[in-house]
């Protein structure tokens, strides 16, 4: 048996080969096997109901995967940076006693102006933290109508 290989462009297969004719694996994604050292189109059966390879045709199912891959990958990424963003502006620890805090105002019937300052503070900090979190969301969301290509190159620019 021969690994069957597609390179890829655009999201377009401009060729299809087995690993006896690749010099350079990396430059191209394994999409099955077959049984001959040569390649016809149209790919064969075991391999064509499941992936309906042929070049210039769109990739379908077999960069599926891989794009998933790497938009979760991505993912963890923007919400990492997300995460050392909130992190870096208001530690665990303060976060942790903010909610304390908060907690005691909302069980107070009526606040001085001094504490209905505080809480008001708490809210703007809670806002904040949600608009990270928004930004976050978006980047994610932008992912998912990216080529596979624009996904490799994606880079996170900024969460303010």
């Amino acid at each position: 048996m021969y690994k069957l290989y597609a390179k890829i462009k655009d999201d377009i297969i401009i060729e299809i080969k087995t690993e006896a004719f690749i010099k350079d694996p990396t430059d191209y994604v394994e999409i099955g096997e077959q049984e001959g050292r040569h390649y016809h189109e149209p790919v064969s059966d075991d391999i064509g109901h499941l992936y309906k390879l042929v070049k210039g045709e769109k990739v379908l199912r077999a960069f599926e995967d891989r794009k998933g891959g790497i938009i979760e990958s991505l993912v963890s990424e923007i919400k990492g940076k997300a995460n050392d963003v909130i992190l870096a502006k208001y530690p665990m620890w303060m976060q942790n006693n903010l909610q304390a805090r908060f907690t005691e105002l909302l069980d107070k019937d009526t606040l001085t102006t001094e504490e209905q300052d505080e809480k008001d503070a708490i809210y703007d900090v809670w806002d904040w933290v949600k608009s990270i979190r928004y930004q976050s969301n978006d980047f994610e969301q932008e992912l998912e109508g990216l080529t596979e290509q624009e996904l490799i190159d994606y880079k996170i620019e900024y969460l303010v």
